[in-house]
């Protein structure tokens, strides 16, 4: 587990909604910021997948029913990546990377949370909370883990009938699509992201909101524990012309939902993009 503390990064607006809904929002992967990540994963399966095929040709017809699946995993909601939704969260405050991909120029913050609170929460609510992966030796590991633990039900399957081939290999794409998030390409390894996850299978747990020119899917995460209070630590303010100004809202903002102790400080990033 990391130090105390993960960082969520978002915008000045953000840190009002989620003082006021008491949520984050878990957005639909395939609307984030980088719309490739989910690729990558799914490559990384593909792969793997290629690679069962030669070790187990006699369950070749089982393997390429989720190997064809993968194909489609970009077509629209209802492909399957659309029913899965992700929070992320940073062990690192104030980076400049983030500061530039995740917040808007002169307007962002990052939201410290307490990692255990954080973790019974996600518990409560039944969303994965983990980190992420950035080493491609850990990556193919943990697919491998994946195929491997398909493999008895591929066996039973290759002697059934086509229906529980079919289901077999949707229990299997459903397993991967819970792990696929935790794992990104290295190029993201400065990030340091851990991320909280969920697989929606109810329509009506979903809401929309517009973001530039997309509208996009999310499901709320409860921030409210049990005493009432929100697992907010700390506030950094990032880089912006006005951090005097920013910071006695803030700390107001704060004051006026329960967390007067809670403190804020600024970015150390030599960064002006006003």
């Amino acid at each position: 587990m990391p130090d105390s503390r993960l960082y969520h990064y978002t915008s000045l607006a953000g840190l009002i909604g989620i003082l006021e809904s008491r949520s984050l929002w878990a957005s639909g992967i395939r609307y984030l910021n980088d719309g490739a990540e989910f690729t990558y994963a799914v490559d990384l399966l593909a792969d793997a997948l290629d690679e069962a095929v030669v070790r187990r040709p006699d369950l070749a017809s089982v393997f390429e029913i989720p190997r064809r699946s993968l194909f489609h995993y970009d077509d629209g909601p209802g492909a399957g990546t659309g029913d899965v939704f992700v929070v992320s969260l940073s062990e690192d405050g104030d980076t400049l990377s983030q500061w530039r991909a995740y917040c808007p120029p002169g307007a962002g913050v990052s939201i410290a949370f307490d990692v255990g609170h954080l973790k019974v929460l996600a518990l409560e609510q039944t969303f994965r909370f983990d980190r992420c992966v950035y080493d491609p030796t850990e990556q193919r590991g943990m697919v491998a883990r994946l195929i491997d633990g398909f493999i008895p039900a591929a066996e039973r399957a290759a002697m059934a009938f086509d229906d529980d081939q079919f289901y077999a290999a949707s229990d299997f794409l459903s397993h991967f699509e819970l792990v696929a998030p935790f794992l990104k390409h290295p190029s993201f390894a400065e990030e340091r992201e851990w991320r909280v996850v969920v697989q929606n299978t109810r329509a009506s747990s979903v809401k929309f909101r517009a973001v530039r020119t997309l509208l996009v899917p999310y499901m709320g995460f409860s921030l409210q524990m049990s005493s009432g209070r929100l697992p907010i630590s700390h506030v950094v303010i990032g880089p912006t012309p006005h951090p005097h100004l920013n910071a006695g809202a803030i700390q107001a903002a704060l004051a006026a939902v329960g967390l007067s102790t809670v403190g804020t400080g600024t970015s150390a990033t030599p960064f002006r993009a006003w």
